[in-house]
């Protein structure tokens, strides 16, 4: 009995001691290295009833990570900026990015975008032509939300090619929830609204996985070491391909609506591109688990991509498979964030120049 005891008294002790050191380390980060929570700078964007919320024409700011700290640039159009203004020719043939904050370019520079590298590539290639590559990508925004924009500043912007950037992480699972019916703009600040309907969640198989990837995301935006920790186990795992069956985590658990609705919206944005009298294409992308993981099997995403891509008669270019057989295939991801770097955003460009031209997507003549 008494032996008992002190069995209990060593494992209360243990227990205490644990969750001292828990705290102390919770203290100590937010003391000496602050996660960084809030990543969009006050007044980044601004209410629009079209899409719910855009970037705020003309403006500048920071934004901030564990891994980087980022300025950039607004142009007047509410595009991010790569050029200075008024040095569009008559003739010049216009592209149009549409996409999330991979295609905004979280943690890269202006002029280090695959957006704005695709015209760098093509001001070599074909110097007596004149190609603008507009970034159209917004943190946040899914095929939904994409569509959206489309119809709102498309007439205005007039692109000759549409490239749209999908990105299987969340696009999907977006697609239910656009940001009309989700996002506001308050003080500054983008929030949600309170009366919109819950995110849509990942569905699970029975093993639970939608549930801990929630309980991981509510936890992880309020403790620094918890913020911290799961990060760099999460590369770690990635690293040594521990990830690989977790399908939530890497956006592939998603429902037979989700997929309807998402095919239902790139369909739409192909339709739109021929209103406008452009030409469209689809970009698949993924989250870097995809690209370093020595294991590769098509994602499910994909094939909602390629159908969506066959039913609207357009071409799509799956750009996984390229950004795994480079030898930089390890500098292309921020680590912890995830986000292209810009040497990912590089990769990308080069893929795109090559496959545009291929497909002769690039319509080079007097408008």
């Amino acid at each position: 009995m008494r032996r008992s005891g002190q069995v209990l008294r060593n494992l209360v002790l243990i227990g205490a001691s644990m969750l001292f050191a828990v705290l102390c380390g919770e203290v100590a980060l937010r003391l000496f290295l602050p996660q960084i929570f809030d990543v969009h700078p006050r007044g980044m964007y601004i209410e629009d009833p079209d899409v719910g919320y855009r970037l705020t024409p003309n403006f500048s700011g920071v934004i901030n990570r564990s891994e980087f700290s980022q300025r950039f640039r607004i142009n007047g159009a509410g595009l991010r900026a790569h050029r200075h203004p008024g040095t569009d020719e008559q003739d010049t043939v216009r592209v149009l990015v549409l996409g999330d904050s991979q295609a905004f370019g979280f943690g890269v520079a202006d002029d280090e975008t695959f957006s704005a590298q695709l015209e760098h590539i093509f001001a070599d290639h074909h110097p007596s032509r004149s190609v603008r590559v507009m970034n159209g990508g917004v943190p946040g925004y899914g095929t939904a939300d994409q569509l959206a924009l489309l119809k709102s500043m498309g007439p205005k912007l007039d692109p000759d090619l549409i490239v749209v950037q999908f990105l299987s992480v969340n696009d999907i699972l977006e697609t239910l929830n656009p940001a009309k019916n989700r996002a506001a703009v308050a003080d500054g600040w983008l929030t949600t609204k309170a009366a919109s309907a819950p995110e849509p969640q990942p569905e699970t198989d029975g093993d639970g996985y939608g549930g801990l990837v929630r309980l991981i995301f509510w936890a992880k935006r309020r403790s620094h070491l918890l913020n911290l920790t799961s990060n760099g186990l999460g590369y770690a795992a990635l690293r040594l391909g521990l990830t690989a069956e977790v399908d939530a985590l890497w956006g592939e658990d998603f429902s037979a609506d989700a997929a309807a609705a998402t095919t239902d919206s790139l369909i739409a944005i192909a339709a739109e591109a021929r209103r406008l009298g452009a030409q469209c294409v689809f970009l698949y992308t993924t989250g870097q688990n995809y690209v370093l993981n020595e294991d590769y099997a098509l994602p499910q995403s994909a094939l909602v991509v390629r159908q969506a891509a066959e039913s609207a008669k357009v071409p799509w270019i799956d750009v996984t498979p390229y950004l795994r057989g480079r030898d930089d295939r390890f500098e292309q991801f921020n680590r912890l964030d995830g986000h292209w770097t810009a040497t990912g955003h590089r990769a990308i460009a080069e893929l795109l120049a090559e496959r545009l031209t291929a497909l002769s997507l690039l319509p080079f003549h007097a408008r």
